[in-house]
């Protein structure tokens, strides 16, 4: 991402982005241009727990309790049937270390939102 402008007073700058866009300097250039981001993880990130502890971003997220859920219809498709299922919702914050081996990032960690939805017992394929 290479843009210089800023979000005007009161409007608020969402870029969305595939496991693909799970790019360190991204998130870096998306809070310098007070942008918000939401991407979907493509991988586990360290993160700082404490001063002292490392974990991993999909670890602590997995930890994360359930704070609502919702029934949803998903369609037939792809020769699957329509069903019902029930997602869970949990988030909370985590602090992103820099990568090690990323000259483009900066060495400072980044404090983000994580967000996770999953279906609690999830069909076969």
């Amino acid at each position: 991402m290479h843009a210089t402008l800023t979000p005007a007073p009161g409007s608020l700058w969402v870029h969305v982005g595939d496991p693909l866009a799970d790019i360190f300097p991204f998130f870096q250039a998306c809070q310098a241009t007070q942008t918000h981001f939401l991407v979907r993880a493509g991988k586990s990130r360290r993160v700082e727990v404490c001063e002292d502890e490392i974990s991993y971003a999909l670890t602590q997220a997995r930890a994360f309790p359930s704070q609502a859920s919702r029934l949803i219809e998903v369609p037939a498709r792809h020769g699957r049937q329509a069903r019902s299922t029930q997602l869970q919702l949990a988030f909370g914050q985590m602090t992103l270390l820099p990568p090690r081996y990323e000259p483009r990032a900066s060495k400072e960690p980044l404090t983000v939102w994580v967000v996770r939805v999953w279906e609690e017992q999830a069909k076969d394929g």
